[in-house]
């Protein structure tokens, strides 16, 4: 009798049970949705703002409350030039490796992790395979910070040395 009733308990434990489902939802201080013929505006304070514009149809979305199936993506400000450094941990000399689809003047600054300024280098590169070799012989062993930056823009990369 007593494996009837468990029997029947979980039978009807499993009917009346209700799974969890998950939904974009967002608790916030504060919000509101108003709508306006065929335009609708929903927002809420304190969330991260991530930008998805159109102009056809005027589709505008920010932050969690987009839409399903909308993807937002960041546009890579170096998709034109990569660089690459070794060995890293470093020892004596540390190489920077230039792969750049567009010629130009760049500076290389090696800071220490206070941000004290150890070397500036300006170097010209001419495109892809060149290199440039950075004497790290009279820094202690430590973290070291090397900042590529192209002269002619505001772009820079930033890489983290390990000096042995």
């Amino acid at each position: 009798m007593k494996k009837i009733y468990t029997l029947l308990a979980l039978v009807l434990a499993g009917f009346s049970g209700t799974a969890q489902t998950l939904s974009p939802e967002v608790i916030a201080t504060a919000g509101g949705y108003y709508n306006a013929g065929n335009l609708s505006l929903s927002w809420t304070a304190g969330e991260v703002a991530v930008t998805t514009l159109q102009n056809g149809s005027l589709v505008l979305t920010q932050g969690f409350q987009q839409p399903e199936g909308v993807a937002t993506g960041v546009n890579d400000r170096f998709a034109d030039w990569e660089n690459r450094i070794w060995p890293n941990p470093v020892k004596e000399e540390v190489m920077v490796g230039f792969n750049m689809k567009t010629a130009g003047a760049y500076i290389l600054t090696l800071t220490d992790i206070t941000g004290r300024k150890l070397q500036v280098v300006k170097t010209p590169v001419l495109g892809s395979g060149q290199q440039v070799t950075l004497d790290m012989r009279m820094c202690r062993p430590g973290i070291y910070f090397l900042r590529i930056t192209a002269a002619d823009s505001n772009r820079s990369r930033v890489f983290k040395l390990i000096k042995e």
